[in-house]
């Protein structure tokens, strides 16, 4: 654990968030106190507030064996869809390096990689039992990765400090050149001058690569879309549950993930959502995990899985508490979510156990204790599709614990029965005239998420046929498919 520290000490250094001089001085206090290096940094204020949470993201990283720049580029709030990190793509070149190095030729390359996509082991075993490299060529080209992978953590974290300062590409641009010796340090010091140059080349690409843009789904509306599900919404006869705001819709077809197109009625209306609100537990439970409050222990990771699968008002409840309700509240109400916005009629809020007791907090606008806006909760969906959910990975063990519904009603019964073979990511919330639901769904290349809040006895019925007016929307351009992750 001290070498950890240790290391997570020379990337601040290399990073210029702190002197030697000042990494050496928390090191030693933390030693005897076994303390987190970042929080003697932020007391001894070297370390902002937003710089000492990437660098507790970025020890996490570490201890779990990962250097994911994927999870590490999105530290300071970075908005937008990672497409495959920058610690793959080092890694990957294992088989260069050696090539590089004079140890195995273009065609012994080849070779080894086509024999490692057929039984799937390491490449570097590969390679060996081929008989084209020993054992030592192979640790040397891993001690050059592992270098390298050090070193892009380093650059990333400088990255995602410039992300932080705000779109102006000067600032980027000047802190992508503060990244850029780190790689090259680490390309020289591993004996490989030669291909310095293109490291550090292909480094920085591959951080401005990973910087896609953020998308505010209010500002996506695309008038097609919005036109067909006014239509809609006539076609079925509720055009007066909607201007009476007893029902809510939102669709956005995210089949390009990065080019949303949304369409809405009554997004922002705020309404009693029953348990649908019990996705913002779920955030909150993860976000408190990250945090180092929590653990997601066996028994916490099937309470919430039970909480979104089966609706378990008694896993909502424990964890409803073990988040702790001011937290949830801070966490939907942050800068970083918003999914709570007065300046939009508020939206996700769970001000009550899912219980007998009584509540600890109504919203402040409506007195709703389990609330939604159908327009938060579709940018709760599309933030966990672009991993901005706490992490990329949080936000795929959020969606994995939304698959398999075991509740047949309401969206996934329209989906069931007229288009089979749809893959459903959803959470939906009945009581008395209250009905609820929403969803990813995935079908033939498509994607999408559909919101549905309803006030009307009718409001079971009307779902089913909702979802699946929603999927012809979609399905309408046979344009697009979804770009291969």
């Amino acid at each position: 654990m001290i070498e950890l520290h240790r290391h997570i000490g020379d990337l601040l250094v290399d990073g210029g968030f702190a002197t030697r001089r000042q990494v050496n001085r928390a090191l030693r206090k933390q030693r005897y106190s076994h303390r987190y290096l970042a929080d003697i940094l932020l007391e001894q204020e070297i370390l902002d507030h937003q710089e000492h949470d990437a660098v507790l993201r970025l020890q996490k990283a570490l201890e779990d064996g990962k250097l994911n720049l994927s999870h590490i580029t999105e530290l300071l709030e970075h908005r937008g869809e990672i497409v495959g990190s920058l610690d793959e793509k080092i890694h990957a070149r294992l088989g260069e390096l050696l090539l590089e190095h004079g140890d195995i030729n273009r065609q012994q390359l080849r070779k080894g990689l086509r024999e490692q996509r057929r039984t799937g082991e390491h490449l570097g075993k590969v390679l060996m039992r081929l008989g084209y490299v020993k054992r030592t060529d192979v640790r040397r080209a891993q001690r050059l990765q592992k270098q390298l992978s050090a070193a892009a953590c380093g650059a990333a974290f400088v990255f995602s400090q410039a992300v932080a300062a705000g779109p102006a590409p000067q600032n980027q641009n000047r802190m992508l050149a503060d990244a850029v010796p780190m790689v090259a340090t680490a390309a020289s010091s591993a004996g490989v001058a030669g291909s310095s140059s293109k490291l550090k080349s292909n480094t920085i690409k591959a951080l401005k690569g990973n910087a896609s843009k953020s998308v505010e789904l209010r500002h996506a509306r695309d008038p097609a879309l919005q036109a067909s599900l006014e239509a809609a919404v006539r076609q079925m006869g509720v055009g007066h549950a909607v201007s009476q705001k007893r029902l809510s819709l939102v669709l956005v077809d995210i089949t390009d993930i990065n080019s949303p197109r949304m369409a809405e009625v009554n997004g922002d209306n705020m309404q009693y959502a029953a348990s649908l609100p019990k996705i913002a537990i779920l955030l909150g439970a993860f976000e408190k995990i990250e945090q180092g409050g929590m653990k997601l222990t066996p028994q916490v990771r099937k309470e919430l899985t039970q909480m979104i699968r089966t609706s378990s008002n008694t896993a909502a409840t424990n964890m409803y508490h073990a988040v702790g309700p001011q937290f949830l509240a801070r966490t939907l109400q942050s800068e970083k979510y918003k999914l709570y916005d007065p300046a939009h009629d508020g939206g996700l809020w769970v001000g009550k156990e899912y219980g007998k007791g009584g509540a600890w907090k109504r919203d402040p606008l409506h007195n709703i204790s389990h609330g939604a806006t159908a327009m938060q909760v579709a940018r709760f969906l599309y933030m966990m599709e672009t991993g901005q959910l706490v992490s990329p990975q949080a936000s795929r063990q959020m969606k994995e614990m939304m698959s398999e519904p075991a509740i047949n009603h309401k969206f996934v019964k329209g989906l069931e029965e007229a288009r089979p073979g749809s893959r459903i990511f959803r959470k939906s919330g009945t009581w008395r005239d209250y009905h609820s639901d929403c969803a990813v769904v995935e079908r033939d290349g498509r994607r999408y998420i559909a919101v549905a809040l309803a006030e009307s006895s009718r409001g079971s019925k009307w779902l089913p046929e909702v979802i699946v007016r929603m999927d012809d929307m979609v399905f309408k351009d046979k344009g697009l498919t979804i770009a291969a992750r």
